[in-house]
């Protein structure tokens, strides 16, 4: 399977009093913005937890509430003739469909597009 390159994420346009979620320890926590530093990449955030206080941010640790961030995934080779690793390509695009529909769809179709000359009866 080949990855594509991350795209940018678009810039969050920080206010105060804005609700948003800080990543802390690799866990994502409510917070409120206090202060935003453009020049520095930097956020002031008051915690939701009442004993976790005020701490300053990275920006990349920073998202607006309910967002999603995917992180690139690892990496999986398959070794073999063409149509034996097209086949595993395909039963593995369509274990991932079925677990999270549209998430291969175009890999999928590109896939299906270039084993066509294969003979899987598609």
């Amino acid at each position: 399977l080949t990855k594509k390159p991350r795209e940018p994420l678009e810039p969050l346009e920080l206010r105060e009093g804005q609700q948003l979620e800080g990543r802390y320890r690799d866990q994502w926590h409510s917070a409120t913005v206090l202060a935003s530093d453009a020049a520095s990449g930097s956020v002031r955030v008051q915690w939701a937890e009442e004993d976790w206080g005020e701490t300053e941010l990275q920006v990349a640790d920073v998202r607006t509430e309910g967002t999603e961030v995917t992180e690139p995934g690892d990496t999986l080779a398959i070794f073999g003739p063409l149509r034996a690793r097209r086949a595993a390509e395909l039963r593995i695009l369509g274990l991932v469909e079925s677990k999270c529909p549209g998430a291969s769809a175009p890999a999928l179709a590109m896939l299906v597009t270039e084993t066509a000359g294969l003979d899987f009866g598609l």
